[in-house]
């Protein structure tokens, strides 16, 4: 490990498969695992240490938590809506 007194980032479980029942099953635990990995970056970002923020390894992790997140929310609006859809009748 490069910065071995850091703490490691958190994993994000891989959804067994694409589909809209398991998604829904499974969002709010991935949901929170990716705050865990949105909280770390930001806790690596506040670290005084130039060395780790600078990394090339860091940087790529913050910039898939950061698309990880994006898209995150587009899901879960997508979700909302549907169930909104779901709840009214809607085909």
């Amino acid at each position: 490990m490069k910065f071995p007194d850091s703490p490691t980032p958190p994993v994000l479980d891989r959804l067994p498969d694409a589909s809209e029942a398991t998604l829904r099953e499974r969002w709010e635990g991935l949901e929170a695992q990716l705050h865990r990995a949105v909280d770390y970056v930001k806790l690596i970002e506040l670290q005084q240490r130039t060395t780790e923020r600078s990394d090339s390894s860091f940087l790529w992790l913050k910039r898939t938590v950061r698309e990880l997140d994006q898209y995150a929310r587009a899901l879960r609006w997508v979700l909302t809506v549907t169930e909104a859809d779901a709840s009214e009748g809607a085909p």
